[in-house]
C-alpha cells in the first residue's frame, strides 16, 4: 500500500503528466505500483525514449506506449549494469597486478614511487597524496603488518599500494606513467597485435573502462551510449575495426577493448567469465519486450546485427 496521500497525490498526478505524453493506462494501481518503485526522477528519464514531443526518432511512436515500456527499459539497465560491472572489476584487478609487477622489477631498490617512473609532477603528487590518505586510514591498517616492506616516501610496498587503489586511481596512475613503462606493461602481459600495436591507446581504453564501471556502481544509464560516454575511443588501426570508426563513443566500442584486455598472457583457458557475459546479455536483450517492436535498445548501443559474433 502506497505510504501517504501526498505520495499517491502526487502519483496521481504524475501519471496525469504521462498520458498528456501519449502514454496508455491499462491499470490505474500498477501504474501506481511502478511509480512508486522505481521514482519520478528515473521515470522521467526511461520516459524520454517514448515521449514523442522529447525524441528524434518519431518512427518509434506509431503506438501509444505504457508504463512496462518505461519499467522494462528501465529494469534492462540495471540488469545491463550488474552483467558489465563484473568485466570491470576483472580489468581492474588485471592491471593492479599489471603495474605492481613492472614497478617491482624496474625498482632496483629505488622508491616505488619514484618520481622519476612519472610524467607529470601534479598527477604524481595527486598519487602520493592518495597513497598517504589510505595508509593512515583505520580502514586498512589490517593490510598493513610486521611483513610490509616499507620505503621512505610511501611506506607501503607497490602490491598493498596497487591493491588499496580504487580503479579511478590506477587508471590515472597508469596515464601518468612513463611511455616506457606503460609500453612494458602492455608488452610483458598481453600477445594479442591488436593490444600490443596499441599499447598508446591503452591510458583512454582503461578510463573508459572506468567510466563504465562507475556507471554501473552508481546506477547511471548505460545502454544510450550517445549521453553517457564523452570521449571517443581510440580502436586499434586494424582493418578489421574501420567500420566501427564512427561508433567509436559507443557502449559497443567500449566493450570490445574490454575484450581485448580480458585476455592477456595469463588468460585461464578454463576461465568462462567472458563467455558467460555473453550468454547472459543475449537472454537479457531478449527477455524485455516493448509495445512498439521498432523500439530496441541495442540501437542506441551501436550494437550491430552479429553483435556476439564480434564479442565472442
Amino acid at each position: 500500500m502506497l505510504s501517504t496521500n501526498n505520495t499517491l497525490a502526487n502519483i496521481k498526478s504524475k501519471i496525469d503528466e504521462l498520458v498528456k505524453d501519449g502514454m496508455m493506462v491499462y491499470n490505474l494501481y500498477f501504474e501506481e505500483q511502478i511509480l512508486y518503485r522505481i521514482g519520478f526522477y528515473k521515470t522521467d528519464i526511461y520516459t524520454y525514449y517514448f515521449d514523442t514531443k522529447l525524441h528524434e526518432k518519431k518512427i518509434y511512436f506509431n503506438d501509444s506506449f505504457n508504463i512496462m515500456d518505461i519499467y522494462s527499459l528501465y529494469q534492462f539497465d540495471h540488469e545491463l549494469r550488474s552483467l558489465i560491472i563484473n568485466l570491470c572489476t576483472c580489468v581492474e584487478m588485471k592491471f593492479k597486478v599489471f603495474i605492481s609487477n613492472c614497478i617491482y622489477d624496474i625498482s632496483s631498490g629505488k622508491e616505488y614511487l619514484d618520481i622519476s617512473n612519472f610524467k607529470n609532477e601534479k598527477h604524481y603528487k595527486d598519487l602520493i597524496y592518495h597513497v598517504n590518505r589510505k595508509r593512515i586510514s583505520e580502514d586498512i591498517s589490517s593490510h598493513i603488518n610486521d611483513n610490509t616492506k616499507y620505503t621512505c616516501n610511501t611506506k607501503l610496498h607497490i602490491y598493498l599500494i596497487c591493491e588499496l587503489l580504487t580503479f579511478g586511481e590506477i587508471s590515472k596512475m597508469y596515464g601518468n606513467l612513463q611511455n616506457g613503462l606503460k609500453k612494458k606493461i602492455i608488452m610483458d602481459n598481453y600477445n594479442n597485435r591488436d593490444v600490443t600495436k596499441s599499447w598508446l591507446y591503452v591510458d583512454g581504453w582503461l578510463k573508459s573502462i572506468c567510466d563504465m564501471r562507475n556507471i554501473c556502481a552508481h546506477n547511471g544509464k548505460l545502454f544510450d551510449w550517445k549521453n553517457t560516454f564523452k570521449n571517443e575511443i581510440s580502436l586499434p588501426r586494424i582493418n578489421k575495426y574501420k567500420e566501427y570508426k564512427n561508433q567509436r563513443g559507443s557502449l559497443f566500442s567500449i566493450l570490445l577493448v574490454t575484450k581485448l584486455l580480458f585476455e592477456d598472457k595469463y588468460f585461464i583457458e578454463s576461465d568462462n567469465t567472458w563467455n558467460l557475459f555473453i550468454d547472459n546479455l543475449d537472454n537479457c536483450i531478449n527477455k524485455y519486450t516493448f509495445s512498439c517492436k521498432d523500439f530496441n535498445p541495442l540501437d542506441y548501443m551501436g550494437f550491430p546485427s552479429d553483435w556476439i559474433v564480434r564479442l565472442s
